[in-house]
């Protein structure tokens, strides 16, 4: 036993979820792992070179319409 909150966000529909749409955009993109970084807390961030598909993978996570109630 731990004491502790457990949250779990809604992901939105399946259809709101976008997946083959993720592929599109790296392929696009040509995604490689040299396009993200860890900082020192291992929070993932774009290198410069991968800052190239920021916009598009931000309004990929948009039009998910996922939920972030607690």
């Amino acid at each position: 036993y731990v004491n502790g909150l457990i949250i779990h966000n809604y992901h939105g529909s399946i259809e709101d979820r976008h997946y083959f749409e993720l592929l599109d955009i790296a392929i696009k993109y040509n995604f490689c792992q040299d396009d993200l970084t860890r900082d020192k807390n291992n929070a993932i961030h774009f290198t410069e070179k991968g800052l190239r598909m920021q916009n598009a993978i931000s309004d990929f996570f948009l039009k998910r319409k996922e939920d972030n109630r607690f």
